[in-house]
């Protein structure tokens, strides 16, 4: 189980970068058809993401709480939520390219700490 918390974890980060590059191309070229494909990206990552946590509270047996991997993965996942809500709610898809990085960012740095934190790696 914790093997496939970090495929999935992995596999979000990828699809978030790739969703934030999509708002980018948004933003900067002004299509609207960009701006579709981002959102479906962004809630496959969101999926990723949420999955990852569920394996890994089943494979720790806790909340994904108690070490820096799973908080920091928590965090970047719950300010992808608020984003997600945000947009849903108001329809900014162009702060975007402003919150995701740092969801990114966030994410990026629990891979730091995958290696303590799933020790049977």
């Amino acid at each position: 189980m914790a093997k496939m918390s970090l495929y999935f974890f992995v596999a979000g980060v990828i699809t978030l970068g790739i969703g934030t590059l999509f708002y980018f191309w948004h933003v900067f070229a002004k299509r609207w058809g960009h701006r579709r494909y981002a959102s479906i990206v962004l809630w496959m990552s969101l999926i990723f993401l949420t999955l990852s946590l569920a394996f890994r509270w089943i494979a720790a047996g806790h909340g994904p709480f108690s070490n820096m991997y799973e908080f920091a993965a928590s965090f970047g996942w719950g300010t992808m939520v608020v984003y997600f809500y945000m947009e849903r709610q108001y329809q900014p898809r162009s702060t975007g390219i402003f919150i995701l990085p740092i969801a990114l960012g966030i994410l990026l740095y629990a891979l730091l700490f995958t290696k303590s934190a799933i020790p049977d790696l």
